[in-house]
């Protein structure tokens, strides 16, 4: 991976990416008892092909198609990087240039490291899950101040 690459790639996460993680209930192995588990993501989306092949080139990782090409919408691809230890170090490496999304990655860094501990993980489950609510405008280009919105009355 060339380190050229990473602010752009920052860009694109703060843009076009998803930082999330999630619990869930894995009942489907026979050999022990149903029990929680927990996983990561981190991905762009976006409606390039020629993005998600320059994305596997630079960075590795793969891409799948959400959703077909209709009369209306152009398909749209999902890239992912694969492996927690390959998110851990994207996150790493993005982390100084990212604008907007820096405190989902200083939360998936967390997640990531923290292993097996069940409670602090579900705590950073539940605050990743309100920054990726839909409506949601909290970032950290602000700095703390609040934003100062004008309406058409103002």
């Amino acid at each position: 991976m060339k380190e050229q690459n990473w602010p752009y790639l920052a860009g694109l996460i703060d843009g076009e990416g998803c930082l999330s993680a999630w619990k869930y209930w894995n009942a489907n192995r026979t050999d022990c008892a149903p029990y929680h588990q927990y996983s990561c993501r981190v991905s762009i989306t976006n409606t390039s092909l020629v993005l998600m092949k320059w994305l596997i080139q630079h960075f590795g990782g793969g891409f799948l198609c959400k959703r077909e090409a209709t009369d209306k919408h152009k398909a749209s691809y999902e890239w992912r990087p694969k492996g927690q230890a390959n998110v851990k170090r994207l996150l790493l490496a993005i982390a100084p240039y990212l604008v907007i999304k820096k405190k989902q990655a200083s939360l998936l860094l967390e997640f990531i490291e923290l292993g097996h501990d069940p409670s602090r993980r579900n705590e950073i489950v539940e605050e990743l899950q309100t920054f990726n609510r839909k409506g949601t405008v909290e970032t950290d280009t602000l700095n703390g101040d609040e934003p100062k919105i004008q309406s058409e009355h103002s």
